[in-house]
């Protein structure tokens, strides 16, 4: 199956741009899975592209989302 545009990739293309087709569909399922009744942000979404992709590990990911609640930069 193709991959089609979600919301979020509509709005935010370029955070979709150097995935594969694979890690795309990846990527937008987590959100359809996860997003019924959040709005993610774009940092969110960028940094579970990152994860994805594979350029950040899964510990990595955790400790964005911790510094995310706390708001510390990164």
């Amino acid at each position: 199956m193709a991959w089609r545009p979600c919301p979020f990739a509509r709005r935010w293309p370029y955070l979709w741009n150097p995935l594969t087709e694979q890690q795309r569909c990846v990527l937008s399922r987590a959100l359809a899975d996860d997003c019924d009744f959040c709005e993610p942000t774009e940092r969110e979404i960028a940094d579970l592209a990152a994860y994805v992709a594979g350029t950040i590990t899964a510990d990595e990911f955790e400790q964005r989302a911790e510094w995310r609640m706390v708001g510390a930069s990164y």
